[in-house]
C-alpha cells in the first residue's frame, strides 16, 4: 500500500483553510497513486492547543467537521486518517478518524496516553484499547503521536 503523509500547519481557527489543504493534499496523493493519506494529530483544531479554538472546532464523529473530511476522501478516491477534537457529551477527546476512499468511516481512536499538562487538562483519555480496521486488504491499527512509545 502506498501511503502519503501530510505535514502542515493546522491553525486553531482556520477550518476552511484546513479543508483546502486537505483537499489539495488528497488530490495530489491520489494522483501519485497513494491509497492512504495520513494527516497530523489535531488536523482540525490545531496546535498549540487553545481551549476556545478546541471548543469551536470540536464535534462528533458524524458532525460537520468529519463529514467534510469524508467528502474530501470520497471526491479524491483516497482513504484518509486525520485528527480532531471529538466531543462526546461532556467529554472532549484527542481523536483520530480513519475513512475509506469512499468516505465511509472505518475507525475512530481516542488518544489514551495524553502527553503533557495541556493535553491532560483539556482532554479525557480514551479507554478503547487497540482500534483496528481493514483497509486495502490489510489490518491497520491506530495510535496518536507519542503513544508509539507508551508502555
Amino acid at each position: 500500500m502506498k501511503i502519503a503523509c501530510l505535514q502542515t500547519v493546522c491553525g486553531p481557527t482556520d477550518f476552511p483553510q484546513t479543508l483546502d489543504r486537505l483537499r489539495d493534499a488528497a488530490g495530489k496523493a491520489a494522483a501519485e497513486g497513494a491509497e492512504l493519506l495520513l494527516a497530523p494529530e489535531m488536523t482540525i483544531g490545531g496546535y498549540p492547543l487553545r481551549p476556545a479554538a478546541l471548543a469551536q472546532s470540536a464535534g462528533t464523529a458524524d458532525g460537520p467537521q468529519c463529514t467534510a473530511v469524508s467528502e474530501i476522501a470520497r471526491e479524491a478516491g483516497i482513504a484518509m486518517a486525520f485528527g480532531w477534537p471529538e466531543r462526546d457529551g461532556a467529554h472532549l477527546y484527542n481523536a483520530a478518524r480513519l475513512v475509506g476512499r469512499d468516505g465511509r468511516p472505518l475507525a475512530v481512536y481516542r488518544k489514551a496516553h495524553l502527553y503533557g499538562r495541556a493535553e491532560q487538562e483539556l482532554f479525557t483519555p480514551g479507554d478503547s484499547g487497540v482500534v483496528q480496521a481493514s483497509l486495502g486488504g490489510l489490518t491497520v491499527g491506530m495510535l496518536i503521536c507519542p503513544e508509539l512509545y507508551a508502555g
